[in-house]
């Protein structure tokens, strides 16, 4: 391992600003990450994520770090605040996999309420119904989020209209439905004479 991270550094160095050395920073970070029996290692992972992010911006793999620092706050290091900070940042770059972008929001959701940063958690899930109102946790979301609106009127938010889907349309739960197509009225049957009209 010790061998590995060493190769590591070296490409940061002399790839640094390169799309290397951004790949060579989060498999370092992910090595630390890893080493689960040295108590110290996910400190030295953050330090080494938050170092370069700290000094480079733009690059190709950006949005992962941001999201892997989160993940490190949230799983290793057990700080909810500083792991919705760093996936705030994921998510104002846009996340690493858009079509996971609801899961995202409700874990960030989550982690806010966990810190007690209950705006902001209500700010996640008005989100998650206007961004991604297909999300399975709508439900859960528009739930909680009423109750914070109720409590808290000075914030400002409101509950987005519930959003029913059909195929090939999406209609708002207070939209009218449109008419149903009247049906013509059937044609009256032609029928022979039953005599040939008499010469005049």
């Amino acid at each position: 391992m010790d061998g590995a991270r060493e190769i590591y550094r070296q490409v940061i160095t002399d790839f640094d600003g390169q799309t290397f050395a951004e790949e060579a920073t989060v498999r370092l970070a992910n090595s630390y990450f890893a080493d689960l029996e040295n108590p110290d290692s996910a400190d030295e992972g953050v330090r080494l994520l938050q170092d370069y992010l700290a000094t480079h911006s733009g690059g190709r793999l950006e949005v992962v770090m941001w999201q892997q620092l989160g993940l490190a706050f949230e799983r290793l290091k057990h700080d909810p605040a500083q792991s919705l900070a760093a996936y705030e940042k994921a998510r104002e770059l846009g996340f690493s996999l858009p079509v996971k972008k609801d899961k995202e929001m409700w874990k960030m959701s989550q982690l806010a309420e966990e810190a007690g940063e209950l705006q902001a958690a209500a700010v996640l899930y008005h989100r998650i119904l206007t961004e991604t109102p297909r999300a399975a946790e709508g439900t859960l979301a528009r739930r909680r989020l009423t109750e914070l609106v109720a409590q808290h009127p000075e914030w400002g938010l409101e509950v987005p209209d519930e959003v029913v889907f059909q195929i090939g349309h999406r209609q708002s739960q207070e939209e009218e439905p449109a008419p149903a197509p009247q049906a013509e009225p059937a044609a009256k049957p032609v029928t022979e004479p039953d005599s040939e009209p008499a010469a005049s």
